[in-house]
């Protein structure tokens, strides 16, 4: 059984934790799945904390990010959002 996992921008975020998660989704033992809104957080984070990174570095690693092999960009996780807002929401969990 193949599960779908929404990757955030705070495992994204982080190089090697990254490359991990993306080599994982290229074996076929989970489905990835991530929005443009996640990589605008993950990328402008970077971009913000290590300055000493050149944008069109930064440019490239976004740019190829989408088109890893086996991993697809969702058009909206706006199912899988909800999703998670209402199991939080109903559990007594703190924000």
């Amino acid at each position: 059984m193949t599960f779908t996992v929404l990757y955030d921008a705070n495992v994204l975020y982080p190089n090697v934790l990254r490359d991990v998660l993306i080599r994982l989704a290229q074996t076929g033992l989970v489905h990835a799945r991530w929005t443009e809104k996640i990589l605008d957080e993950t990328f402008r984070n970077l971009a913000a904390d290590r300055p000493d990174i050149p944008t069109d570095t930064l440019s490239r690693l976004r740019a190829s990010t989408p088109g890893s092999a086996r991993v697809r960009v969702a058009a909206s996780a706006a199912g899988y959002v909800d999703t998670l807002r209402e199991r939080i929401e109903s559990r007594h969990c703190p924000r």
